[in-house]
């Protein structure tokens, strides 16, 4: 959902910066993950934020409540991190502006926070005609940030890997792969599909790291926006399907890769809100993680995933999702910001709202912004 503009009685507009440019592409983020002294890794997986440079103040909420309790070594944005923002406005300059102010959102949070992050791009991200490669930018402006914009020798932008090291730091014991799987090959006709180069990248690292590794291949755990073909064939082991799934349009290549690879164990990714499922294809499990904004459709299904590794054996790994809805929404109050926040029964849990608001420590310029996003 694209929101209309407020006005400046409802949101006090922050003026940034743009971010200046870095020079060169690097292949490999040169940042350092490691196991916990307990031999546990942490993923948080924040999937379709899909908001705007007004970003809906309950999405940081929950992520700080979920964050508190579950305390992830590593945030990943799966992608449709912005919803595109904004279509409003036809002036690049001020489509740039935006998207730094729509990013900075949620980045200046996980900066505050600590946690490293790393992220790919989605199909919305660039809707605003502002370039994957600028965007990149202005990710990798926070120190927080473990992406990178990996050069002309790729498709796209953000295919890269981080190795997750020993607990002990002598080694690598776990890899991240994560890809830009929202492309369009105009000659074909095909969209939303990872390309030749990118896959002979990745076997060209995964054999690095084999070598690395005394000829063993690396687990590995790979990333993306956009849901792999193979699903369409997999064994759907648990979770919910609640929308069919839109896998990519183009030949499939990655899959059949990594399975020759033998390296990665479960590919993750968004796109469909609603779906909540793991499902097995030959091996590699497909894992879709819920919407976790409140930008665009997802009703009760909004969370985020976290998975968990162990260094003891990294051939698996544990998941469980958190439902904003089933873990924060305890009470009247809560329950009605929800609704509200979503477009559940607009009208009545409105007027709630706005009347519970000043009891629960929420100002009304909140309550009533908060409609205005849902109304817009």
């Amino acid at each position: 959902m694209i929101k209309k503009i407020i006005s400046v009685f409802l949101v006090a507009v922050i003026a940034l910066s743009m971010f200046s440019v870095c020079s060169g592409a690097v292949t490999e983020s040169t940042a350092k993950l490691q196991f916990n002294k307990d031999g546990t890794f942490k993923i948080m997986l924040v999937a379709d934020i899909q908001d705007d440079h007004h970003l809906i103040p309950a999405t940081l909420e929950y992520f700080e409540m979920a964050m508190e309790s579950e305390k992830p070594d590593l945030i990943v944005l799966l992608g449709d991190n912005i919803s595109g923002v904004p279509s409003d406005f036809k002036n690049i300059e001020t489509a740039r502006k935006n998207t730094a102010k729509a990013i900075d959102c949620y980045m200046s949070f996980f900066e505050e926070k600590g946690v490293p992050v790393a992220m790919v791009f989605g199909n919305h991200d660039t809707e605003n005609e502002v370039t994957k490669e600028e965007q990149m930018q202005m990710y990798m402006s926070y120190d927080c940030c473990l992406a990178i914009d990996e050069g002309d020798e790729v498709s796209g932008c953000g295919t890269y890997n981080v190795p997750v090291l020993s607990s002990d730091g002598t080694k690598t014991a776990f890899n991240l792969w994560f890809f830009d799987s929202a492309l369009h090959d105009a000659e074909k006709g095909i969209s939303d599909n990872i390309q030749q180069d990118q896959i002979d990248w990745y076997i060209s690292e995964s054999e690095r790291l084999k070598k690395e590794n005394g000829g063993k291949p690396v687990d590995s755990f790979a990333f993306q926006h956009i849901v792999p073909k193979e699903v369409l064939e997999a064994e759907f082991l648990s979770g919910e399907t609640n929308e069919p799934p839109s896998p990519s349009s183009g030949e499939s290549l990655q899959v059949p890769a990594m399975l020759a690879q033998g390296d990665v164990r479960a590919i993750f990714f968004g796109h469909d809100h609603v779906n909540t499922y793991i499902a097995d294809y030959k091996g590699i499990h497909l894992v879709n993680a819920p919407t976790s904004g409140f930008g665009s459709y997802g009703d009760y299904n909004r969370g985020l995933r976290f998975v968990t590794i162990n260094e003891k054996d990294t051939s698996t790994y544990e998941t469980y999702i958190i439902n904003y809805f089933e873990a924060y929404c305890t009470d009247d109050f809560s329950r009605c910001r929800y609704y509200v926040n979503s477009s559940i029964s607009p009208i009545l849990n409105c007027l709630k709202y706005l009347f519970l608001a000043p009891f629960n420590g929420v100002s009304p310029f909140t309550a009533i912004y908060e409609i205005f996003c849902m109304v817009s």
